[in-house]
């Protein structure tokens, strides 16, 4: 991936930079089958960032499709952000500690 799809809701410098801090993984989380689903026994809350390059929104939506026909009543919360790519707490840090704030139950303004 390239910083242009990881960060592009970023300016080049913070790219460059948040891209030097990237490790190599194995392949295998790819593939490999979870033995445990958190949010199959937690509140969760499924954000939705329709500016992201690595999961665009239409693939998000459909996994999120998935999930809610999996369990109807295991996703408590959809958060959408309009502008957001991949890392939205990077880019957006305000706006991703109100979503947890009001994840939590915090009244936020």
């Amino acid at each position: 991936m390239t910083p242009q799809y990881f960060y592009n809701d970023l300016p080049l410098d913070q790219q460059e930079y948040w891209t030097s801090k990237l490790q190599p993984i194995s392949l295998g989380v790819f593939w490999s089958k979870s033995s445990y689903a958190a949010w199959r026994v937690i509140p969760t809350t499924a954000v939705l960032c329709e500016n992201d390059k690595v999961l665009p929104l239409q693939m998000a939506e459909y996994m999120l499709a998935a999930a809610q026909a999996d369990k109807p009543n295991m996703i408590d919360t959809v958060e959408r952000n309009e502008t957001a790519g991949h890392f939205v707490m990077l880019s957006q840090p305000d706006w991703t500690v109100d979503m947890l704030r009001r994840a939590a139950g915090e009244k936020t303004m």
